[in-house]
């Protein structure tokens, strides 16, 4: 989902229709407050290249999320996902290829929920 200052309106649509599908917020970089709500309702949070910004609401918000509710992306941007990749797991104290694992995990369990 791309969402843009609409958060609270995509939580009582979620609430409203119980969709059976998994929502994945697309390209997070909100603060705490909807990034609490967004997790206490299910939606899987995707962070993209605004973790390598360090003052960034990705860069701080991301040992908050739950692994198993994380994804990565580079949306638009020429970045290689790498780079994300490893800017979280260092963000997160884990080995990289522990993240990648987890990251998989996460993808197989919305292919088959």
């Amino acid at each position: 989902i791309h969402c843009v200052k609409a958060f609270n309106e995509i939580i009582a649509v979620k609430k409203r229709l119980n969709p059976s599908i998994p929502l994945i917020i697309h390209g997070f970089n909100q603060n705490e407050i909807i990034l609490k709500e967004l997790i206490k309702h299910g939606f899987f949070i995707s962070i993209g290249t605004n973790v390598l910004k360090n003052n960034g609401n990705a860069h701080k918000a991301i040992s908050q999320i739950p692994i198993n509710q994380l994804f990565f992306e580079t949306d638009d941007s020429n970045m290689d996902i790498r780079m994300v990749y490893e800017q979280a797991a260092l963000l997160l104290k884990i080995p990289i290829e522990e993240l990648k694992s987890l990251i998989f995990n996460n993808f197989n369990s919305i292919l088959t929920p």
